[in-house]
């Protein structure tokens, strides 16, 4: 057996916008291992992994937004090689937190650019379970991995964790992506 024991300190990219929007951990680091990880032999396989590395647009928010919605709405081209069960699995958790944002204020401005479908999975599972360990098996099922591996985050609580360094000059920096 193989346990692979992830920070959930990642403070970059979409996990930033996550945090400050619906708080808890972070989970890009895990969202990337569990891809590395996920088993290819079949078609199948490789469309689920391919979806949950996708990111939407970079640069246009617009743009972000409706290929946010084409997936939400569960149009077929964005499903192209997912099967139903595995597609509505997934879109179930991408509708919990679709849901989140609608309802919480602090989402209000919620900026999908470069998002991780990935990360959006995770975080609608963490809410749906209350559990980012549960989440995080949920995601490895889904992309195969062997049974005898298991990828966990070094701390399973719904606080936000940020790293910080003391320079030498005496000033502190905060977030991994600063660090």
């Amino acid at each position: 057996p193989t346990t692979h024991v992830l920070p959930v300190s990642d403070s970059g990219g979409s996990t930033a916008q996550i945090i400050e929007c619906i708080g808890g951990p972070a989970m890009g680091d895990i969202r990337s291992r569990l891809i590395r990880l996920a088993r290819l032999d079949s078609d199948e396989e490789k469309a689920v992994a391919s979806m949950l590395k996708r990111r939407l647009d970079r640069e246009d928010d617009g743009l972000a937004k409706r290929q946010w919605h084409s997936l939400i709405e569960s149009e077929e081209s964005e499903w192209h090689g997912i099967s139903g069960p595995y597609k509505e699995t997934i879109r179930a958790f991408l509708l919990v937190f679709n849901d989140r944002i609608l309802r919480q204020a602090s989402c209000s401005k919620f900026d999908f650019r470069n998002a991780s479908i990935g990360n959006l999975f995770l975080s609608g599972a963490r809410l749906f379970f209350h559990s980012l360990s549960t989440a995080t098996l949920w995601m490895g099922r889904l992309l195969a991995l062997p049974a005898s591996t298991q990828v966990l985050p070094v701390l399973n609580g719904e606080s936000v964790y940020t790293l910080q360094a003391r320079l030498s000059t005496g000033e502190v920096v905060r977030g991994q992506n600063v660090i």
